[in-house]
């Protein structure tokens, strides 16, 4: 059944080309079926592949959906913030392309909107993680906790943000971090965090970024930057 709330999804995409119609296709069947007032804004982060035309060719098939193609790669952070500044309604919902949305998944997020302002959904379980990458985020979250004082279950998952929370929450994070940050932010700024637990899927194509070296570095980077310019 539809609720009142009104919903802007944010997909950031880069080199997605093998899943991309799909994943837009699932999440925009779960929406149209569980908000009545929504729209879906695609943020193509200057793919070199084949996702931007395959957005474009398929955009009949989502009638409450805009595409805005980056001039450059900025990152993950930089895709979502694009998508956010443009986002018209009520509440924010950031679902990457590997990740989309289902009935199942989205129904805890509309039904725990109206009470809060921000949600953190966690993991209950890491799918595909391999022994790296599994201490790689367990470490992430022991330092995220230990240097902002902010205690949750999953920092770098799926997040619903009421559009509101803006006006005085900002980020510059480009890559995940810029997640974290916006918890950090909402948090210090005395918005009400909620948290749900959801099931991961299983990635179909490509490496997650937090198996990267170059990602890891590039997050304590932006941590300290954030440390050294906004704390306080």
């Amino acid at each position: 059944m539809s609720t009142s709330i009104s919903l802007s999804i944010v997909i950031p995409a880069y080199n997605e080309e093998e899943i991309i119609v799909s994943s837009i296709q699932q999440t925009f069947n779960a929406v149209e079926a569980a908000v009545t007032d929504f729209e879906i804004i695609i943020v193509d982060d200057c793919s070199i592949d084949g996702t931007r035309r395959l957005i474009e060719t398929n955009m009949h098939l989502w009638p409450n959906a805009r595409l805005i193609c980056k001039e450059q790669n900025g990152g993950f952070g930089s895709a979502v913030w694009a998508g956010i500044k443009l986002a018209a309604k009520e509440y924010v919902l950031c679902v990457p392309a590997d990740s989309p949305m289902d009935p199942e998944t989205l129904a805890p997020f509309v039904n725990a909107a109206p009470y809060t302002d921000v949600i953190a959904s966690y993991r209950v379980r890491r799918v595909g993680y391999t022994l790296r990458m599994r201490f790689n985020s367990w470490a992430y979250h022991k330092l995220i906790y230990h240097v902002f004082g902010l205690k949750l279950k999953d920092y770098n998952w799926i997040h619903l943000y009421r559009n509101s929370i803006f006006d005085k929450v900002q980020y510059n994070s480009l890559g995940i971090f810029m997640m974290a940050e916006v918890l950090v932010e909402a948090h210090k700024h005395g918005h009400r965090i909620a948290e749900i637990p959801v099931s991961q899927k299983q990635r179909m194509t490509g490496i997650a970024t937090s198996a990267k070296l170059s990602t890891i570095l590039f997050v304590l980077k932006e941590m300290y930057t954030y440390l050294k310019t906004r704390r306080g």
